[in-house]
């Protein structure tokens, strides 16, 4: 497994914790394997604050993340659409969509305390991301990280957050 560009949202000591991974082989049992870890410091690109109901407009670069902000509340439910103006949902395989600079979107969504909270790739027959009826579990920032599925493509795209406050 790896994980790539994971933001931090301040200066300060981190730590990384490892755990053992155990994977079961029916002819072997139980087996544990060997694993390494490097970390690299890179600038993440940090983008605009996204306000509810406006939509914004971007152009990512193949194996670059956009990361814009959120400031939610607890029991806000949110919808994020993210759109490709190129989409990559005609492409006949990954390289020719990377060719044709067609999009296949992906979106991560994290809470204020940086956890991972869903990630969504393809909606229905599209290449484009919905995540529908995500309800905030807190008052915060949230980070919603725009990517490529595979971080392959690149293109212009449009990201809109619709929100249902709590108690309406």
């Amino acid at each position: 497994m790896t994980l790539t560009q994971i933001p931090l949202p301040m200066d300060g000591q981190y730590r990384l914790v490892m755990v053992p991974f155990l994977r079961f082989d029916p002819l072997q049992d139980w087996m544990a394997g060997k694993y390494s870890i490097s970390v690299s410091l890179s600038e993440m690109n940090i983008s605009e604050m996204l306000e509810p109901g406006k939509t914004v407009q971007g152009n990512l670069s193949p194996g670059e993340v956009m990361v814009y902000r959120y400031t939610g509340k607890a029991g806000e439910k949110i919808d994020i659409a993210l759109t490709a103006e190129n989409p990559a949902a005609g492409a006949s395989s990954e390289q020719l969509a990377v060719e044709n600079g067609q999009l296949d979107t992906y979106l991560v969504v994290r809470d204020p305390d940086l956890r991972f909270m869903v990630t969504e790739d393809d909606t229905g027959e599209t290449t484009d991301s919905l995540i529908e009826d995500l309800v905030l579990p807190a008052d915060g920032v949230y980070l919603i990280e725009v990517r490529s599925y595979k971080d392959l493509s690149g293109g212009g795209f449009s990201i809109t957050v619709d929100s249902i406050l709590p108690g309406k």
